[in-house]
Parts: structure tokens; C-alpha cells; sequence
């Protein structure tokens, strides 16, 4: 019987854990409604690895130093109240799928990311939305690593078949803006922009607004498709020491 390590991104077999794994997948709602200590009765580590894990990262809110930052800015759209809202969508699907979620929105990135790390996450999603005037949707990857293009593609997908704006995956490398946001966790991550907030066409700046909860979702629906694949690969490095934007 198998389960899931974060380590290595692949499954593995062990006995404690495949006890923990075959209760767990039994009561999906087992995990959160015992005690710890019962966890650990079955098996902290297959106990706590037996769903993946994804982290939706809001970053602009929560900088320290930084309070008022709200990301991109116009027409009344601020980055940080859409993200806020599909990261809750995203959360919300993802769960029901049987994951495990995480939602951050406060620190320096650097202790978000390690943050990241030590909650054992298998995604880690850099939330915002764009700015500039353009009229598409993004899923940047970081270029190092060996699953990230692929989720990024099939998040792509997904937000696809629910806006009329082109989106397309986009690896990020050193001196990109991008990279900025992902590049200190060990987790396959993305930086995920879904549109523009100062889009020149209204229609699409109106359906930000009124569709966040259907981002969201395809967000969601892209991770967990994604989490389905079959593969060997695992995480891509963090580098020894991550900045922190």
C-alpha cells in the first residue's frame, strides 16, 4: 500500500504508512477530526503526507514594512482583494478533491517560502493579478524545475476554457519579476496572474470582478489534474540563500 513523499514527489511503501494511508483513504475526514495524538498512534509521517498539500500565497498583502502595499492598482481593482478571493476558491476546490490547503498573506517571501517548506507542500502558488494594460493570463514556472512547465500547462488549460483572453505558461528565469516570487521554495511553483486589473477592454476587468470565485476554481481544477499525473521527477532546488523581495 502506498503513500505520498513529499520527498522524492513520487509514492512510496511502507508498513506504518500504508496502515495510516489505508484508514486515511477510507475517512477522508479522519485526518482533520482526530486529535494529533491519535495521528500519531497511526503513523505521524504517513499520517501527514497521505494528502498533497498546496499553498496559495497572497502575496501582496501582509509585507512587512510595506502594510499598504495592494498590488496592481485601477479602476477600483486592487491585486490583493481578487486574489484573496480565487486563493479561497482555489482552497475550497482543491479541498473537496482531498487535498490539503494553506492560505499565507503575511511575511517577508523568503519566510513564506520556508514556511512552505517545512508544511512539506507539493504546490506553492504565488497569487496576484497583473498590471500594465495587457488583455492575457499567465501560469509562469521557474525554468529550473522539472515538473513546474507542466503545471503550469495544465493550469493554463483550465483557465482557459473559463475566460476569453489568451493564457499561456511561461517559464521565468534569473532578473525576471516572476522569479522573484517563487524562486526560494522547494515546492513545484508558479506564479500565477490570471488577467489584468487595468485590462483595455471593461468586459474582461468586469469579469475579474465577478467570475474571482470561477479563477479560482480553474485554479484549482488545473492543480488537481496536474496531481494526477504520473511521474518520477522530483522538486526542483531552492537556492542555498532565497532574497526576499
Amino acid at each position: 500500500m502506498a503513500f505520498w513523499d513529499r520527498g522524492t514527489g513520487q509514492e512510496a511503501v511502507s508498513g506504518g504508512a500504508a496502515v495510516a494511508d489505508f484508514w486515511l483513504r477510507l475517512w477522508p475526514g479522519m485526518r482533520r477530526s482526530l486529535p494529533l495524538g491519535t495521528l500519531g498512534e497511526l503513523g505521524v509521517e504517513a499520517a501527514e503526507q497521505a494528502m498533497p498539500l498546496a499553498v496559495f500565497d497572497i502575496q501582496h498583502r501582509g509585507k512587512p514594512g510595506r502594510w499598504a502595499d495592494r498590488g496592481a492598482v485601477a479602476f477600483g481593482l486592487e491585486d490583493v482583494d481578487l486574489t484573496h478571493r480565487y486563493a479561497l476558491a482555489a482552497d475550497k476546490r482543491l479541498r473537496a478533491a482531498e487535498w490539503d490547503c494553506c492560505i499565507l498573506a503575511d511575511g517577508h517571501y523568503a519566510d513564506r517560502w520556508a514556511g512552505a517548506d517545512a508544511y512539506g507542500a507539493q504546490v506553492y502558488v504565488a497569487c496576484h493579478v497583473d498590471g500594465g494594460g495587457g488583455d492575457r493570463g499567465t501560469a509562469f514556472f521557474d525554468a529550473r524545475s522539472a515538473r513546474g512547465p507542466k503545471l503550469a500547462e495544465v493550469v493554463a488549460e483550465a483557465l482557459r476554457k473559463v475566460v476569453p483572453w489568451p493564457v499561456l505558461p511561461r517559464p521565468t528565469v534569473a532578473g525576471d519579476r516572476a522569479l522573484n516570487t517563487i524562486h526560494g521554495v522547494r515546492a513545484v511553483a508558479l506564479c500565477f496572474e490570471p488577467g489584468f486589473v487595468d485590462d483595455p477592454f471593461e468586459e474582461h476587468r468586469k469579469l475579474l470582478v465577478t467570475q474571482a470565485e470561477v479563477l479560482g476554481a480553474a485554479l484549482a481544477r488545473g492543480n488537481g489534474a496536474w496531481g494526477r499525473l504520473p511521474t518520477t521527477a522530483t522538486w526542483a532546488p531552492a537556492p542555498a540563500t532565497p532574497t526576499s523581495p
